[in-house]
């Protein structure tokens, strides 16, 4: 985001015009304390770097906005039910944590995609938290306590560190720099695995607590015919419209990105 602004700001454009457009796509996983701290240590976070490094003027450009989903890999095949709890404790960190919207993802995504039952049961989730906990009706509210303020700062600072590596290796559209981020993920995925599989990091019903449990929803299985359905349909899109109007459409799209 801090390399398109920098872009648009080569290319004379405002950075007040661009920043309160732009937002983000977050993950929340499952340290709960962690993930709140992570959230709200990225929105002050990028309020400074807007407000003092870049010197945006509009408080709507200081403004953080996310979207978030929670973590996918945290869905396990292993008494999945209990996927169900930490669906709605990732949720609970992101909305502590301040985002603006929300996905929390279904019991069965361990597995495939969700089906209706499980999906309703997620929205439910969502509701629930928003609705019934009353968690959503103050702004930050977990500010002020010690460790959730101590863990904020401590998670700003370890990525203005990160920040700094990546100013001095270049910018973003480095390749250098995609390929030490990616590999910097990676690296953390492989740790993370490591420790759950010696059981250094306590999964339920993965590494501790282990036993047969039966699942009470179908798992969803591909239509055989969906994939070629799909294309029916895809070509007769193409077939039927307009195609002077679509490379007019096309033209003006690329026109604007350049």
């Amino acid at each position: 985001a801090l390399a398109v602004i920098k872009g648009c700001g080569e290319r004379g454009i405002d950075v007040d015009e661009i920043a309160p457009r732009i937002s983000f796509f977050l993950n929340s996983h499952r340290d709960f304390f962690e993930e709140v701290a992570k959230f709200r240590a990225m929105r002050r976070l990028w309020a400074r770097i807007l407000r003092e490094d870049i010197g945006a003027k509009d408080p709507r450009s200081w403004q953080m906005r996310f979207h978030c989903q929670t973590s996918g890999d945290a869905m396990t095949h292993q008494q999945p039910l209990v996927n169900i709890v930490r669906g709605t404790l990732h949720g609970l960190a992101a909305v502590l944590g301040g985002c603006q919207s929300l996905h929390i993802n279904s019991a069965d995504e361990g597995f495939a995609i969700p089906i209706e039952e499980t999906a309703k049961l997620s929205l439910r989730t969502h509701q629930v938290i928003l609705e019934e906990s009353g968690v959503a009706d103050t702004i930050d509210p977990l500010a002020g306590s010690y460790y959730v303020e101590w863990l904020t700062n401590k998670l700003e600072d370890e990525a203005r560190k990160i920040l700094g590596t990546i100013d001095s290796m270049g910018d973003w559209w480095d390749l250098k720099v995609r390929e030490w981020v990616s590999r910097g993920i990676a690296d953390s995925s492989y740790r993370f695995q490591q420790e759950v599989e010696k059981g250094d990091r306590v999964t339920i019903g993965v590494n501790k607590y282990v036993e047969e449990a039966k699942y009470p929803f179908p798992i969803w299985r591909e239509d055989k015919d969906f994939i070629s359905k799909q294309l029916k349909r895809l070509n007769r899109v193409k077939d039927q419209r307009d195609m002077k109007r679509w490379e007019q459409a096309s033209n003006a799209l690329r026109d604007a990105c350049k």
